[in-house]
């Protein structure tokens, strides 16, 4: 190879290499510009959820203070209502009874008189008839207060299912409200369980698809509820309404969904 030649041959080389470096300068470059764009948009979602996440909270909070108030103002009313029924029904009672007293007080006056006279004229027939009159007073007397304690037990039964009825609707309100704007209801579910678990070394997190999602963009905030050496497996069910969760474990389980808490009050409010 001549001299020339072997010249041509080396810049030849040079300028193929230098177009190699240009072209892995300039991938670098553009990698560098995707991933900036990529940290732009993950600061711009995370700031939209944030904003979203404090929007949702305060609309919450609306919620529970508005349906607190109508709670105590219904619980009121309820209450204004049974204390006037409980008044008239005291006075009836004690109008009755007064009458019933005053009766009472002539039939034994009656029957003294009836005994006297009875014993002086030996007329056995009008004794038995003051008896009977006066023991029929007795009687009536017995129905009417047997009938007042039945009247105000109905009027107790009659209220209660509308007042559990209530309370229970506005609870499903609150926790619905609750479970469908702020992913912390779930997070206070989960401490909640773990309080039963809380040596357990393996767990598996199960909760609704809309939380789920909502957890893997918070992932470092819910990594925080667990310690160091625990291992966590966070699931998505579809069975499973927002807000609630289920725990599982080499230890066992603790089921914190919204349909399980809600059948629980449900029946603790029936049975008190």
């Amino acid at each position: 190879m001549q001299e020339s030649e072997l010249i041509l041959a080396i810049r030849s080389i040079r300028d193929e290499w230098q177009v190699e470096e240009n072209i892995r300068v300039a991938s670098e470059k553009l990698r560098q510009r995707e991933m900036e764009r990529v940290e732009a948009e993950v600061r711009e979602a995370e700031a939209e959820a944030s904003k979203a996440m404090d929007e949702a909270r305060m609309q919450s909070q609306k919620i529970l203070d508005d349906a607190r108030n109508q709670a105590r103002n219904f619980i009121k009313e309820k209450e204004r209502e049974i204390s006037e029924q409980k008044q008239a029904l005291e006075t009836e009672y004690q109008k009755k009874l007064e009458d019933l007293q005053a009766k009472t007080e002539v039939l034994e006056a009656s029957k003294e008189s009836a005994e006297a006279q009875s014993r002086e004229l030996g007329y056995e027939a009008g004794y038995q008839e003051g008896m009977a009159r006066f023991q029929k007073m007795v009687d009536s007397l017995a129905e009417v207060l047997a009938g007042i304690e039945a009247q105000s037990d109905r009027i107790y039964q009659e209220q209660l299912p509308g007042i559990l009825l209530f309370v229970k609707t506005f609870i499903e309100k609150v926790v619905g409200a609750l479970s469908d704007n702020l992913i912390e209801v779930v997070l206070n579910n989960l401490d909640k369980g773990l309080k039963e678990l809380s040596r357990a070394k393996k767990l598996k997190v199960v909760v609704s698809e809309q939380d789920y999602d909502t957890l893997m963009v918070m992932e470092a905030e819910f990594r925080k509820h667990f310690t160091a050496t625990t291992q966590v497996e966070l699931l998505k069910d579809a069975s499973i309404q927002p807000g609630g969760c289920l725990i599982e474990s080499e230890l066992g389980s603790v089921d914190a969904t919204i349909e399980t808490q809600m059948a629980l009050l449900n029946q603790e409010l029936r049975h008190d």
